[in-house]
């Protein structure tokens, strides 16, 4: 397996932005063209396998390698798993019962990310959890509980006024719940779900390998690969990176790489 350039991406607001469907397809033909100058595309989302292929069913079809749940899974296109970062039984276990001991003055839900599925059942398959709080002090009771109980056995990102909920898949979330806790374990992130990819491959060219996202889980991504960055992404994300590293789009990154 031989690529000339390896590109890692996000999905959502960076190839996928949502309620420009245009520039989506605009993205999407830029991938095409990538891959036919015999480049390696990957997807790298914090979204699980089903939450993605829900809103891109033909994702397998754009995609040499994807890297699942902020980089807990890494699968090839035909699905096979090359590389998978679980919570185990105990870490699970220890995480839901510190989580029901909070009295929440509000609603709140989770889902739990395994190999292929979603479910509100945290198991031994658990790669990721994804925590929704209707009340903003419900979200940082269980923030301040997971970072005293489990910071040296988990990493979490806090999203606020978020809306990640973006389909009917999950009818115990509702739409109000807009605060998220996103938990992978501790040192799992993009980069280094991309890094096993890299290892497995056996790329380590810097000059090979390409980034780009938009939000907080692309940070350690973005700054491994000396990334991009999509300049309407999160502010304070688009602040730390480079100016001559932020782009309009996924598909003009493309094309400027391609470009003699």
């Amino acid at each position: 397996m031989h690529f000339n350039s390896i590109l890692f991406s996000d999905f959502d607001y960076t190839l996928c932005e949502h309620g420009s469907p245009e520039v989506f397809t605009d993205n999407l033909e830029a991938i095409k063209q990538w891959r036919q100058a015999n480049n390696c595309f990957v997807i790298a989302t914090g979204r699980g396998e089903e939450s993605l292929v829900s809103v891109w069913p033909d994702c397998y079809q754009y995609c040499d390698f994807l890297i699942f749940c902020d980089g807990s899974i890494v699968k090839d296109r035909r699905g096979k798993i090359v590389y998978i970062d679980r919570f185990g039984k105990e870490l699970a276990r220890k995480l839901v019962g510190a989580l029901h001991s909070i009295k929440y003055a509000d609603d709140y839900a989770f889902i739990c990310f395994s190999d292929e599925k979603e479910s509100p059942l945290i198991e031994a398959s658990t790669c990721k959890i994804r925590l929704w709080f209707n009340d903003l002090i419900d979200c940082v009771a269980a923030e301040q509980v997971l970072r005293s109980s489990f910071h040296d056995e988990i990493a979490a990102i806090t999203y606020r006024n978020a809306a990640f909920n973006d389909d009917a898949r999950l009818p115990w979330v509702s739409n109000s719940m807009r605060h998220i806790i996103e938990v992978t374990r501790a040192g799992t992130d993009k980069s280094t779900g991309a890094k096993k990819l890299l290892d497995t491959i056996g790329v380590h060219d810097p000059k090979r390998i390409i980034a780009i996202g938009d939000d907080k889980n692309d940070i350690p991504m973005i700054e491994s690969f000396n990334g991009y960055v999509v300049e309407n992404g999160n502010p304070e994300v688009v602040k730390t990176v480079l100016a001559h590293r932020r782009v309009p789009h996924l598909h003009n990154l493309i094309t400027k790489k391609l470009s003699p």
